[in-house]
């Protein structure tokens, strides 16, 4: 299934009724950030001090009401997001087990700076699709073993996840 450009390739788990910051526009699709200081969710953005808590599975407007006054719901998982065209991710940081860190709503880059934790990187493209399967961590996202595994040298082009036993 996918959401805007976000593919989703593992469902874990929904998460229900997390706060909205005031007059966030939030939408189905888009990365959602929990930032640390309040708690209330926002779009994912290029942001420090912040955790992902998943993708937006609903549209919520929370423009002219107080924070914490609308809610949102959001899908934990394995998901696949766009890379960086200015700090790409490449096959390196799969195999270092690297983190992508949120650039915005739909896209992820390999290096911290001011940016914050999405989760590790588990590959590069899914099937026919290309972008970059991220996780989600302990920070935010749940922690999980998942069926995806990265294979190289199968015929299928080393660097690409496929779904597989370990």
């Amino acid at each position: 299934m996918a959401y805007n450009n976000i593919h989703r390739i593992e469902h874990i788990r929904f998460v229900r009724n997390l706060p909205v910051k005031a007059n966030e526009v939030l939408k189905k699709g888009e990365l959602i950030l929990s930032q640390d200081a309040d708690g209330y969710c926002v779009k994912g953005a290029g942001q420090a001090n912040c955790k992902a808590v998943g993708v937006a599975i609903e549209d919520v407007d929370a423009t002219g009401l107080a924070s914490g006054a609308a809610t949102i719901d959001v899908e934990q998982g394995i998901f696949l997001f766009d890379n960086s065209g200015t700090d790409a991710i490449t096959i390196a940081d799969v195999a270092k087990k690297g983190t992508a860190y949120c650039e915005d709503y739909k896209t992820v880059a390999k290096t911290a700076g001011a940016l914050s934790p999405v989760g590790p990187i588990v590959g590069l493209g899914w099937e026919t699709l290309g972008g970059v399967a991220v996780r989600g961590s302990g920070r935010g996202f749940v922690e999980v073993e998942h069926e995806a595994v990265l294979v190289a040298g199968d015929g299928h082009g080393a660097g690409v996840l496929r779904r597989g036993c370990r």
